[in-house]
């Protein structure tokens, strides 16, 4: 499986422990992304064409769960690297699945069970055909923030891996080369956080997670890559909140007449 590498070239030091991750699984096509560093030419031109701040925009991509904000020069860079990976891959001629990691990677179990667990999953997807556009396989798989997720678990079970209505956290996914076109079709602006965003593009993506992570993040690499904790006085207003539930219900709702194969 071809690995796409998300990385700053400042950072070597998280890019030799991540290499040394992809090594214990054996996982040796590894294409590195590191373009978009702050301050470079082309991070600075693409800042300019595609970050837009503004409350419509931030609202339409994180549902308002998190207080209005501009996003931070480093978030900036993480999302035009994940973009360069959809673009790389859309642009690819093999019809396969890629891997897409940021540099923080670790193992969350020894090397020998994940490198199982992911052969479980590449079983899965070509013996199955299951016609997925995300698979998470990092911290999301440990984050049931709410109870749609484990009513979809228990409805769809599977051996391997479960329809979700989103991922959490975009430190690691499998993607083909049809769901990255898509996203790079789909994504007009930058104006919210990558993980943020691709929570919102779950209106057009199937997600599958496997049962127990993969990988984990360093937690001894500190990082200014997160969305802001809520201000103790910001308080998600109703219209907010039915704006969401109703995001769901639809997400829920299309789940469903998708495993009865009422549409694609």
């Amino acid at each position: 499986m071809q690995t796409f590498l998300i990385t700053c070239k400042k950072t070597k030091y998280r890019l030799k422990k991540a290499l040394e991750v992809l090594n214990n699984l054996s996982l040796k096509e590894i294409t590195i992304i590191d373009d978009y560093d702050i301050g470079s030419e082309n991070f600075n031109y693409e800042k300019d064409k595609l970050y837009i701040s503004n409350k419509r925009l931030w609202r339409q991509y994180t549902f308002n769960r998190t207080e209005y904000r501009k996003l931070t020069d480093e978030e900036i860079s993480l999302f035009l690297k994940h973009r360069k990976c959809w673009q790389t891959i859309a642009s690819s001629k093999q019809n396969e699945s890629f891997l897409i990691l940021e540099d923080d990677i670790a193992l969350e179990d020894d090397k020998e069970n994940i490198s199982r667990k992911l052969s479980s999953i590449k079983d899965a997807i070509f013996d199955n055909n299951i016609k997925y556009d995300l698979i998470y396989i990092g911290e999301s798989c440990k984050i049931n923030l709410c109870m749609y997720r484990n009513l979809i678990k228990y409805l769809y079970k599977n051996k391997t891996l479960y329809r979700v209505l989103f991922g959490f956290f975009s430190d690691s996914y499998i993607i083909n080369k049809y769901s990255a076109t898509k996203l790079i079709e789909d994504l007009k602006t930058i104006s919210s956080p990558i993980d943020e965003y691709l929570i919102y593009s779950s209106r057009i993506l199937k997600i599958y997670e496997p049962r127990t992570p993969l990988l984990t993040q360093n937690k001894a690499y500190s990082s200014s890559i997160q969305v802001k904790k809520k201000s103790k006085n910001y308080k998600i207003s109703l219209k907010d909140r039915v704006f969401w539930y109703l995001n769901m219900f639809e997400r829920v709702v299309r789940i469903i007449l998708q495993s009865n194969k009422i549409f694609k």
